[in-house]
């Protein structure tokens, strides 16, 4: 289970709509990126911090072990 928001969250939804584009400068990923980025709802990213927190929480109930799935229980 990942905890940093980024890997479970932002990269894919960057990442995606630039995938298969060549750039023709840093400037221009850089541009790219942050249109792409922009383009996430807001709703999206509140979604995406829910989801985070309880992850933090199976994390915890789990003592930090590895696991998947939402086989998990935990008081809030």
């Amino acid at each position: 289970m990942w905890l940093p928001p980024c890997d479970f969250f932002l990269f894919d939804r960057v990442k995606k709509p630039l995938r298969g584009t060549r750039f023709n400068s840093r400037k221009e990923v850089m541009e790219k990126s942050k249109t792409a980025l922009m383009t996430i709802p807001t709703i999206e990213f509140q979604k995406c911090f829910e989801s985070w927190i309880k992850r933090w929480h199976k994390c915890v109930a789990v003592d930090g072990e590895y696991f998947e799935g939402d086989n998990i229980t935990f008081d809030e």
